[in-house]
């Protein structure tokens, strides 16, 4: 008994597990659309794809929002006492990175489709107002660029999250996957 609520105190609440594996799919996913609509020619497909991409990225503000309330009432389980201070503060930094570009993709998406004047649809279903009174494809072209960067920024962020949790597994042979990891019983 007194293991299993030590084991409790180290993993991560299964709100957080739940909030933290539907983000990363919604995150890929948007991603994966993203990058499949830029090789599309103009035409049905492609809107079709954007639409599916604006769907997809627009409820990661929605999620994300979710996780960061989350996250302030139901603080992260501490690091493993054996990790050296600056891994701890890399893994704080890149978390922070993470949650920056969760924040950062969404809203400059939303702001590109506003600027050009076309509708976003949360989730698909809710049009969400515009963020600006008139079109400014100046504006657009600019907050499309940095979209595009950042997707790149969060791809490689992503990578470098997996390949971290990776290493803690098999090399260090820590708990830091497993707390994150559904519980199978």
């Amino acid at each position: 008994m007194a293991t299993s609520r030590a084991w409790k105190r180290r993993e991560y609440s299964a709100v957080a597990k739940l909030l933290h594996w539907v983000m990363a799919g919604v995150v890929i996913a948007a991603w994966t659309f993203g990058l499949l609509q830029d090789d599309m020619p103009a035409g049905p497909e492609r809107l079709a794809l954007i639409d599916t991409h604006k769907a997809i990225g627009s409820t990661v503000i929605v999620l994300v929002a979710l996780r960061i309330l989350w996250r302030l009432f139901n603080p992260a389980p501490p690091l493993p006492g054996t990790m050296a201070p600056w891994l701890q503060g890399a893994a704080m930094v890149g978390h922070l990175v993470l949650y920056l570009l969760m924040v950062a993709m969404p809203m400059s998406g939303w702001l590109i489709s506003s600027a050009f004047g076309y509708p976003v649809m949360l989730a698909g279903l809710v049009e969400l107002p515009s963020l600006l009174a008139d079109k400014d494809p100046e504006l657009g072209r600019t907050a499309a660029e940095a979209h595009g960067l950042m997707a790149w920024i969060l791809a490689a962020a992503v990578l470098g999250h997996v390949a971290m949790a990776l290493k803690h597994h098999f090399i260090d042979r820590d708990d830091i996957l497993t707390r994150m990891m559904p519980r199978v019983r």
